[in-house]
């Protein structure tokens, strides 16, 4: 759970407030690298915000007893489009595939029908975020990436190597990308956007700073980080041994410290708004 706090209440608001929200109100102000990593930096806020609430659910649900699924896992780190929605939001993914895809026929009705399918579960998975424009783009551009990739996309998860650095670097742009349409007002501020981003324009970082950079970089490295590092932290000798009210303590002190070392007026959770 304190997992989920830091990645919310540190990673999440800060960039919110002082990289992305700045940015995305007036594109046309800044350089080309602001914009740019103004997209890496939502990319890494609505994975911190969305992973984050859902890890203190998780928690807070253990706690009273209750096991609840494991929503995402480490999807930056996803050499295909395919991978990604196994690892993103995995609840719905896997709904989707269930409730949408499946019944539709999936993959055993031939080539062009599994490629309409895709694309009618995207759209649909779009549409449920609201019923914009942006959404229904949204969707189309994650199922139009699924149908082009198909032929690959088991190639494609199991590289090495370089190969695997590059299906991953091209994954996670195509989805920065992607991410765009989610964050602005409407289909008018994506162009302006774009518009804004491609000129290459000149100038040093005027809204991107250090620890904003350092933030993009911790909430792109947790992808990387081993996956069982909870249970090994509990694996130490010192944390076998300790005392509940020792572990409760510190409990307490590390939600405390998150909470005074985030900003003041944390952003609120951007997916309460679908």
């Amino acid at each position: 759970m304190q997992g989920g706090l830091f990645k919310k209440i540190i990673l999440a608001s800060y960039l919110g407030t002082q990289l992305v929200d700045p940015v995305f109100a007036d594109p046309a102000s800044f350089s080309t690298l602001d914009l740019v990593f103004a997209l890496y930096g939502f990319a890494v806020q609505i994975f911190c915000d969305f992973s984050g609430y859902t890890d203190i659910a998780i928690g807070l649900a253990a706690l009273l007893g209750f096991a609840f699924p494991q929503n995402f896992n480490q999807p930056y780190r996803s050499a295909s489009l395919r991978d990604f929605w196994r690892r993103w939001h995995m609840t719905l993914s896997f709904w989707l595939r269930d409730y949408l895809y499946i019944p539709l026929g999936g993959s055993h009705r031939g080539s062009v029908r599994t490629s309409a399918n895709l694309l009618i579960t995207m759209l649909l998975g779009g549409l449920w975020h609201g019923a914009a424009m942006k959404f229904v783009m949204w969707g189309a551009l994650h199922g139009g990436g699924l149908v082009l990739e198909r032929p690959f996309s088991e190639r494609l998860e199991n590289t090495r190597g370089l190969f695997r650095v590059m299906a991953v670097l091209l994954t996670f742009h195509f989805v920065c990308l992607t991410w765009l349409f989610f964050h602005a007002e409407d289909m008018e501020s994506v162009w302006l956007y774009l518009q804004s981003i491609t000129p290459l324009k000149p100038g040093s970082f005027a809204q991107v700073t250090p620890f904003t950079l350092g933030l993009i970089a911790i909430g792109i490295g947790l992808h990387f980080v081993s996956r069982n590092m909870p249970e090994r932290i509990a694996a130490f000798p010192v944390v076998q041994r300790a005392p509940d009210w020792a572990l409760a303590l510190a409990f307490g002190i590390c939600v405390l410290m998150i909470d005074a070392a985030g900003p003041s007026g944390v952003a609120p959770f951007i997916y309460f708004q679908f």
